[in-house]
C-alpha cells in the first residue's frame, strides 16, 4: 500500500511523505480522528516509508526487503501495541521502553505503534511521558486515538498532530465502485451507512447484519407513527446491545429525516438524491406529515443524542429519550398508548 491509496487525507499523506523525503521526521505522531477514517491504513504506510530502501525512486516501493517485511507484518523494527483487555497496562510501557534502549535490528528507525493510544492508563501515560520528554534519534512513535481529549496534555505538546477527517460521501462511493461483486444499490447503502468512515462502509459491504439491522431501524422508525411508546422503545432495546449500535441507528435515523427534507424541498431530482430509496414508501409517508420546521427539530434531535453517547451517557437511555422527542413533534406525544 502507498500513501496515494489512502482516501479523503491527502494533506496529512502529503506531509507525511515529504517529511520522510526531507529528512524532518518527528520522534512522535498522534493520529486521531473517527474509527475506519484511515488512521491505521496511514501509520503502516507511514512505517514501511521510513524504513523503505526503495528501488523505484519512490516510496514506499514496496518490493524492497524492508517493504516485503512491513507487508507481511515481519519486520523486526516495527512494533504494535495494543490494550492488554480494556486498557494499555504500565508493564506494557516498561517493555516499550526497554526496547527502544536497543539499536534498531535493520539499522533504520525503530517504529511502535500505539492501538487505541488513549486507553493508556493514566500510570501507562506517566512512565511513558518521560520517554517521550527524552525521545531517541532512531526511534518513531505514531499514537492512534479517537478520543483526543482522553491522552494528559503534556503527552500531546510532545507530539506532532494530525486529525483525520471524516471522508465526504462521494470520495466513498467513488472508491467502493471499484470493489467487484456489489451492485450500485449496495454501494449507495454502504457509502451512506459509513457516515465518512471508508472503514465501517467497508465492513457493511462485507457483512450481513448490518443489512438487517437497518431494516429494522427502518422499522422502528415506521413504528413511530403509531403512537406506542411502548412498542417502539421494545423494539429498540431488542436490536441496540451496545454503543455502536446506538450510534448506528442514529446514523440511519439521520439519513431517513435527511431523504424527508430532501423529498419536500426538491421535484424532479429527488428520487436519484434518496439514499434509502428503498424506503421510498415510508420517506413520502413522513413528508406528507412533517414540516420543515418539524425535520429540523427531529433532525436537531438526533444530533444531539449523538453527542451525548459520544460523551458517554448512558445509550439506551439516551435513543429511548431520542424516540419519544421524535413521537412529540410528530404530533403523537399526547395520548400515547401505554
Amino acid at each position: 500500500m502507498k500513501f496515494t491509496d489512502i482516501i479523503g487525507q491527502k494533506v496529512i499523506t502529503d506531509s507525511l511523505k515529504r517529511a520522510v523525503e526531507e529528512g524532518k521526521v518527528s520522534n512522535a505522531y498522534i493520529f486521531h480522528g473517527a474509527a475506519g477514517s484511515g488512521r491505521k491504513r496511514t501509520a503502516s504506510v507511514f512505517a514501511a516509508a521510513l524504513n523503505c530502501r526503495s528501488i523505484t525512486g519512490e516510496i514506499p516501493c514496496e518490493i524492497c526487503n524492508s517493504c516485503m517485511k512491513q507487508k507481511s507484518g515481519n519486520h523486526p523494527d516495527m512494533t504494535i501495541i495494543r490494550p492488554s483487555g480494556s486498557s494499555i497496562k504500565i508493564k506494557q510501557i516498561w517493555e516499550v521502553i526497554s526496547l527502544v534502549s536497543k539499536k534498531s535490528v535493520e539499522g533504520g528507525y525503530k517504529v511502535i505503534i500505539f492501538e487505541d493510544a488513549e486507553k493508556m492508563t493514566d500510570e501507562a501515560q506517566n512512565a511513558f511521558l518521560k520517554t517521550l520528554e527524552e525521545p531517541n534519534k532512531d526511534t518513531i512513535f505514531i499514537l492512534i486515538v479517537e478520543n483526543l481529549n482522553l491522552l494528559l496534555p503534556t503527552m500531546q505538546s510532545r507530539c506532532q498532530i494530525f486529525k483525520f477527517r471524516k471522508l465526504d460521501e462521494s470520495s466513498i462511493l467513488e472508491y467502493l465502485s471499484k470493489i467487484q461483486g456489489f451492485s450500485q444499490s449496495q454501494i449507495k447503502l454502504a457509502a451512506s451507512g459509513g457516515n465518512g468512515s471508508i472503514g465501517k462502509s467497508l465492513k457493511i459491504l462485507s457483512d450481513d447484519t448490518y443489512a438487517k439491522k437497518r431494516s429494522e431501524s427502518i422499522r422502528i422508525i415506521s413504528e413511530i407513527s403509531n403512537n406506542s411508546k411502548v412498542r417502539v422503545a421494545a423494539l429498540a432495546d431488542a436490536m441496540i446491545q451496545s454503543k455502536i449500535d446506538a450510534l448506528d441507528f442514529i446514523n440511519i435515523c439521520n439519513s431517513f429525516f435527511r431523504d424527508v427534507m430532501i423529498y419536500r424541498e426538491l421535484d424532479e431530482s429527488r428520487e436519484k438524491m434518496l439514499l434509502n430509496f428503498d424506503a421510498r414508501d415510508e420517506i413520502i409517508r413522513y413528508s406528507e406529515t412533517l414540516t420543515n420546521e418539524h425535520i429540523n427539530c427531529i433532525m436537531e434531535i438526533i444530533n444531539n443524542t449523538r453527542k451525548q453517547i459520544d460523551f458517554n451517557v448512558n445509550f439506551k437511555n439516551s435513543i429511548d429519550s431520542m424516540l419519544f422527542g421524535i413521537m412529540e413533534v410528530h404530533g403523537n406525544g399526547k395520548g400515547s398508548r401505554y
